[in-house]
């Protein structure tokens, strides 16, 4: 079984050859090959200085342009040549998700400020949402998550927690969209769009009365359809969050369950059952997370995050393919790689941990059945490095630490 600590992420690309996404505890990008179902770790990003300081990217021209979260740079990484170029850009943004208009790219997250991104000359300027929409303040403090789409050369990105979408015209001017006739508050929403009609999942009502809604509605918000979804197959605190529209279906990927759902207009189907000894009622994080992609034109991958596999389903026949991933780098080898050269390494290992030296946090990573045990190991050490801190000058301070392999500065 692949670790968690190079399957965790949120957003996947693809060029239907390859999925490439950014392991947010790690900061590695990983690519996966579709064919040999290998996965590796193709980089390392530069600045990815602590967990989830990059959760984006985005593909384009045999390169990946990677956004930063709360702090760092867009990377635009090569995949031809493995070179990279940086650009600086605005910190604290919490940029989620990220989609392409003409020669520019969008980034938009968790604050009321889009990221435009020039491909041809590298500029970047933001657009500024709550100037704008001030009267839309109290619906949603976390504004975007990954979802967005192009039509008829407008830019549609709902909000979370509601049926309201922000649409960005030809000329990136600002107006609101909502689904149905006044703002509501959903909850877990996953609104998608074909030239005709948005379509939306999502829940509705207080956690031990909610309900999941599959509604459509035409290209101006006005209602056009709306079901419940049939109760043996709504969960409701994680509702369908994983779906993807395709012709007139649904294609409902599992998140704390270990079914695939097709859902038309008039009838509910289990398509494949995911036998991998894992009780994923039991436990909710071994489902799927918001990562299914677009393989090609026929084909739907989605990564299972719980134990590294692979779910890939034709949209022709609906057949299924389910195979476990293959990791042919070592793990430790990698983090000690990534690390060895790192030039702050308090700050690259999480400090509330106490690591003492790479391999420790080596150890951590690799044995995720002794964590709390090498904690507590490394207790006693750690209160006598801490002592040797106050008192002693800097070069003992990193004997102190046992820092074997890296430099700390």
């Amino acid at each position: 079984m692949i670790n968690q600590y190079l399957l965790g992420h949120k957003v996947e690309v693809t060029d239907g050859k390859s999925i490439w996404y950014v392991a947010e505890l790690s900061g590695f990008v990983v690519e996966v090959n579709l064919f040999s179902k290998e996965l590796k770790c193709i980089w390392k990003i530069p600045d990815s200085t602590e967990a989830c300081s990059y959760r984006s990217l985005f593909y384009y021209a045999h390169k990946l342009y990677v956004i930063p979260y709360y702090k760092g740079a867009i990377y635009v990484y090569d995949l031809y040549t493995a070179k990279y170029e940086k650009i600086d850009v605005k910190q604290n943004l919490e940029l989620m998700g990220c989609i392409k208009r003409k020669q520019f790219l969008y980034a938009f997250g968790r604050k009321a400020e889009i990221l435009k991104y020039n491909l041809e000359d590298s500029t970047v300027t933001y657009i500024d949402i709550q100037s704008e929409l001030e009267h839309l303040k109290e619906i949603s403090p976390n504004w975007f998550w990954t979802q967005a789409f192009v039509l008829n050369e407008c830019i549609y990105i709902p909000i979370s927690n509601t049926n309201i979408i922000i649409v960005l015209d030809q000329h990136d001017k600002i107006s609101v969209l909502y689904l149905g006739h006044e703002p509501e508050k959903w909850s877990l929403v996953n609104i998608q769009a074909d030239n005709r009609r948005f379509h939306a999942i999502y829940c509705k009502g207080e956690k031990d009365d909610a309900r999941t809604y599959i509604s459509e509605y035409d290209l101006n918000g006005r209602l056009r359809l709306k079901s419940i979804v049939d109760e043996k197959y709504s969960y409701q605190i994680y509702p369908f969050v994983n779906a993807v529209w395709i012709g007139d279906k649904w294609i409902c990927l599992p998140y704390g369950r270990n079914e695939i759902v097709i859902r038309d207009k008039e009838y509910d189907e289990v398509l494949f059952e995911i036998t991998n000894g894992i009780d994923f009622l039991n436990n909710i994080i071994q489902g799927l997370f918001c990562c299914s992609v677009w393989a090609n034109d026929y084909m739907i991958c989605s990564i299972n995050q719980s134990v590294g596999s692979l779910i890939c389903i034709d949209i022709n026949d609906f057949s299924v393919n389910h195979s476990y991933l293959e990791l042919k780098d070592n793990l430790q080898c990698l983090i000690r790689k990534s690390y060895q050269d790192a030039s702050q390494f308090q700050t690259v290992i999480d400090e509330k941990n106490s690591f003492l030296n790479l391999e420790l946090y080596i150890d951590y990573i690799c044995n995720n059945e002794n964590k709390a045990a090498i904690l507590n190991a490394q207790t006693s050490e750690g209160t006598q490095a801490k002592e040797v801190i106050d008192a002693k000058s800097d070069t003992i301070w990193s004997r102190a630490r046992g820092t074997r392999g890296i430099n700390v500065v």
